[in-house]
């Protein structure tokens, strides 16, 4: 399929509790940039009480790829006692600004995508013509343009509770309920075809900024939820008609840590 060149910027928060594997993980970024027709730029929004309190990832940006120059590196300040999640929420609305205001990338035009891909996860090096390639064709049988998201799974939970994350919601209730699917749905779902599913995290997902800049749709969080603001966006998706396809044919590796002692790293 011929495809016109996009201009993506691939955003996700960061902070220093995944120093772990964040070189790694901008290495593999950089692979997959130097594995795509498409012009590509890298926003990391920081998480920290305070500038000292900063990950390793601008500094190896800098010295290992100082050719790169499509990078920006926001500090988003999270205070003592604030729910983690509200400091995610912030973080994922300073990269929805610059997806909208592109100051810093591609001569100042217009942002196709955004694509998610959070720093501890690990997509395949082709992910990027992948997911804009089954874009486009889902794009030829949708009516008036309307924006459609599309992304891979990736694990979720430690041990044995581990699973692929696909979620679905329940809309019926006084309140919405996420639910996240069986650790091995069924067959008849996970047949490496795109299926429609409501919510697949942010860990490695293709938004239009259309979503952003039209339907105004931002990541939120409402206080005492145990929701994190990526449920929120998801449900606000659906609420707005936005079709969400998952990528049945492959499951992200996701190096993640136990969350418990992240998140008291924000809040004590």
């Amino acid at each position: 399929m011929n495809i016109e060149t996009k201009r993506i910027l691939i955003g996700c928060p960061i902070s220093k509790e995944k120093d772990y594997c964040i070189t790694d993980w901008i290495d593999h970024i950089m692979e997959m940039i130097s594995n795509s027709k498409h012009r590509i730029g890298l926003v990391l929004a920081e998480n920290g009480v305070s500038t000292s309190d900063r990950s390793i990832a601008e500094k190896h940006i800098l010295k290992r790829y100082p050719n790169f120059k499509d990078a920006a590196f926001i500090f988003t300040p999270t205070l003592k006692h604030q729910d983690v999640r509200l400091a995610i929420a912030r973080s994922w609305n300073s990269i929805v600004f610059e997806c909208q205001s592109p100051d810093w990338f591609f001569d100042n035009r217009p942002i196709d995508f955004h694509l998610s891909i959070e720093c501890d996860v690990f997509p395949p090096v082709d992910s990027i013509d992948r997911l804009v390639e089954h874009h486009e064709i889902q794009m030829k049988n949708q009516p008036l343009d309307e924006p459609i998201c599309v992304g891979y799974p990736y694990m979720v939970y430690l041990g044995e509770r581990s699973r692929p994350l696909y979620q679905t919601a329940n809309f019926n209730s006084g309140s919405i309920e996420v639910l996240t699917l069986p650790a091995f749905p069924s067959f008849m779902f996970t047949d490496g075809q795109l299926k429609p599913i409501t919510g697949i995290g942010q860990g490695c997902i293709l938004i239009p900024c259309s979503i952003y800049t039209d339907l105004e749709i931002r990541f939120r969080w409402e206080t005492g939820s145990i929701y994190f603001p990526d449920a929120f966006f998801f449900i606000d998706l659906a609420a707005n008609g936005v079709p969400v396809l998952v990528d049945t044919s492959v499951i992200c590796e996701h190096r993640n840590q136990d969350w418990s002692a992240v998140q008291n790293n924000f809040t004590v």
